[in-house]
């Protein structure tokens, strides 16, 4: 899924209850693994596959395994959280809403 370009389509995708709860964990928990994610948070594995997926799209999560999601068989990431990024795609949202 290619990053949003307009952004009210990130602030979309970071206004939903599962990515909010997802991305509070992973503040407070940086480079966690999926299995440590998915335990905590009680995420349905597709549920939680989509929203890091979706978040990783946005660049509001990264890992630390250089390849694609499709390439990263016999890998296990470790997930986190980019604040700055949440930062910038704020900013860009109040500036297209207010000027």
């Amino acid at each position: 899924m290619p990053a949003p370009t307009i952004p009210a389509d990130a602030a979309a995708i970071l206004a939903r209850t599962g990515h909010r709860d997802l991305i509070r964990y992973l503040v407070d928990h940086p480079d966690s693994y999926y299995g440590d994610i998915k335990d905590a948070t009680g995420a349905a594995v597709s549920s939680l596959t989509r929203d890091l997926r979706q978040l990783e799209a946005i660049g509001v999560v990264h890992t630390d395994v250089d390849r694609p999601l499709g390439a990263r068989r016999g890998r296990a990431p470790r997930y986190r959280v980019d604040v700055d990024r949440i930062d910038t795609l704020l900013t860009d949202l109040r500036a297209s809403l207010i000027g």
